[in-house]
């Protein structure tokens, strides 16, 4: 499958980001598969287990994970505001609709932060 891009064609957007203290390795992903199973219509996820898109009630989001190093920078005031030092963070997990998904964007980031041991930052809106 062609990899998921992040953000495509969302111009009012929310996003919520997700902080793993821990690598993600093939059991996350086994996990996020079943995580996207349970709380989407229908999802569709990439060939290495890292980007998802997710429908659920005409919402689409968009999942994604990185490692903390690749987008240090956009999640350092994030990080702070947490109290939680970059070196306790491996992935960044980043849960995206549009604006009127909000909730479910929330709802989808603390399932995961519960699922796999993370911590929920705050929200962020895009324009």
């Amino acid at each position: 499958m062609e990899a998921l891009k992040e953000g495509t064609s969302m111009s009012i957007c929310t996003s919520n980001r997700v902080y793993l203290k821990l690598p993600f390795d093939e059991s996350d992903a086994a996990e996020m598969e079943r995580l996207m199973k349970d709380l989407g219509d229908e999802y569709f996820g990439s060939e290495d287990g890292r980007e998802w898109r997710l429908m659920k009630n005409q919402m689409v989001l968009t999942v994604v994970i990185r490692p903390l190093k690749q987008i240090q920078a956009d999640c350092q005031a994030d990080l702070t505001a947490l109290g939680v030092a970059s070196k306790e963070i491996f992935e960044v997990v980043t849960v995206k609709g549009l604006k009127e998904s909000s909730e479910f964007c929330r709802q989808i980031a603390d399932r995961i932060a519960a699922d796999l041991e993370g911590v929920t930052g705050v929200t962020e809106h895009c324009g």
